[in-house]
């Protein structure tokens, strides 16, 4: 999780899922993840090399999978 929330912070607004060259079954397997998340977002970690709030990390990614 600590990962994912640091590459959150690499993403740009315009970013997104579909325009990736990747598997569906990747795509569909980070929309499932983000869908569990969004049940839990006080999971996303607070570390002091993190400079997001859990918010933020949980918003960009969300805005990721829009297509």
């Amino acid at each position: 999780m600590n990962d994912i929330t640091r590459l959150a912070g690499l993403l740009h607004a315009g970013d997104r899922l579909s325009e990736l060259n990747v598997s569906e079954s990747l795509k569909n397997d980070m929309k499932h993840f983000i869908e569990l998340l969004s049940l839990d977002v006080l999971s996303i970690p607070q570390n002091d090399d993190i400079f997001l709030s859990r918010e933020e990390v949980f918003e960009i990614l969300k805005q990721f999978l829009i297509t």
